[in-house]
């Protein structure tokens, strides 16, 4: 595993060429996986400032900020509704039949999560939207679907 610039640096005469390409590249890193792969292409274009940490790296660095101004959620329902959007997120990337499907679909276990902790934010569509350009719309609507869903049967 390569956690630091400097475990990148003193691993690189030992990586394949094409992880070197890829370590080395200053382009988008999504692009590069996608092409090297040869999956599909996205239907929908990924935005350039938010598809990698090549592309926008104040964005994949500051967690922190993006965490704290979420509303708080009860924990027990966003947990049940990350195994929800997991399994959905599973489904969804089985269709695709890549062997990186989450490259292409952006559905991962990570988006499921974040998404999950917050769960208040994206029961509406429209939210979810405007925090995740790059997803396909559809994904938005059956995010938004699961989450309202799951909401309403608690009542």
């Amino acid at each position: 595993m390569y956690w630091a610039p400097a475990d990148v640096k003193s691993n690189l005469p030992h990586m394949a060429e094409p992880m070197r390409k890829f370590v080395k590249s200053s382009g988008c890193r999504r692009k590069f996986l996608t092409d090297y792969f040869g999956g599909p292409k996205p239907d929908v274009d990924p935005d350039p400032g938010r598809c990698c940490d090549v592309c926008n790296p104040e964005e994949q660095n500051d967690t922190e900020a993006q965490e704290t101004k979420y509303p708080t959620c009860n924990k027990k329902v966003a947990k049940v509704i990350n195994c929800f959007l997991t399994q959905y997120c599973d489904m969804e990337n089985a269709k695709i039949g890549s062997p990186y499907p989450a490259s292409i679909s952006l559905l991962t276990p990570s988006l499921a999560k974040e998404i999950s902790k917050a769960y208040t934010c994206f029961i509406n569509v429209d939210n979810i939207r405007e925090k995740y350009p790059n997803l396909a719309d559809d994904h938005c609507k059956n995010i938004a679907t699961i989450i309202s869903s799951y909401v309403a049967s608690l009542n």
